[in-house]
């Protein structure tokens, strides 16, 4: 995909701390949940590294959630509120991102990005007047860290 770099690194990017550790599968021999937060709240497991489709799509519905919140417009302050209402939200894909780009797999998740290229690249150009406009607070620029996992 052209440009796949580019998506992918945003979104790599969002984080720079170490990959979450593999995703495990119970004794059972089930699939793992998506999504399980250890009783200790410690490390999200995930399997949606495991299906690279349903993250391509996961990351493309993550970028329009962004871009909806930045682009409903108003002053930074009120950008701001509504990237709060995201916090954790997106957690999953910015985990499984991480885990697929550590196993070497980043090609393959470029292909299954592919599909969804036109979407995310109109997110991003929907979402960067705002945080152009507001790239000088750093309330908002600490809440979309938060989001994202930078």
């Amino acid at each position: 995909m052209r440009g796949a770099p580019l998506l992918l690194a945003l979104l790599i990017a969002c984080g720079h701390g170490a990959a979450p550790p593999p995703a495990s599968t119970p004794a059972t021999g089930a699939a793992a949940p998506a999504l399980q937060l250890p009783p200790d709240g410690g490390v999200v497991i995930t399997t949606l590294d495991r299906d690279l489709d349903a993250l391509a799509a996961k990351t493309a519905e993550m970028f329009d959630t962004l871009a909806d919140a930045v682009a409903a417009g108003g002053d930074c302050a009120a950008i701001t509120t509504r990237l709060r209402g995201l916090r954790g939200r997106f957690d999953e894909v910015i985990a499984a991102a991480r885990k697929v780009e550590a196993d070497g797999r980043g090609a393959e998740l470029e292909q299954a990005l592919t599909p969804h290229e036109t979407r995310i690249r109109a997110a991003l150009s929907r979402m960067t007047p705002g945080l152009e406009a507001c790239s000088a607070n750093p309330e908002l620029s600490r809440v979309f860290d938060e989001i994202t996992g930078s």
